[in-house]
């Protein structure tokens, strides 16, 4: 599983889109992108579909590893 880091909330924010404009961007519920941001565990589906989501808003591209770190 992974974690978010402070970075999802950044990026979230300089794209200038909600969370739940996030979520339905990405194709995912708005729980989830919520509790990423919240450091919460996802999986690495989901991470890939948030970083993919955020590459597009801010038409530059976010890897996994930018937003998400491993948790034990």
């Amino acid at each position: 599983m992974l974690t978010s880091l402070k970075t999802l909330k950044s990026l979230r924010l300089e794209a200038g889109v909600s969370v739940s404009k996030i979520a339905r961007h990405c194709d995912l519920d708005r729980g989830t992108v919520a509790a990423a941001e919240a450091g919460r565990p996802v999986a690495e589906l989901t991470a890939a579909k948030i970083a993919k989501g955020l590459s597009s808003l801010l038409e530059r591209r976010i890897n996994v590893e930018d937003i998400f770190s491993v948790s034990e």
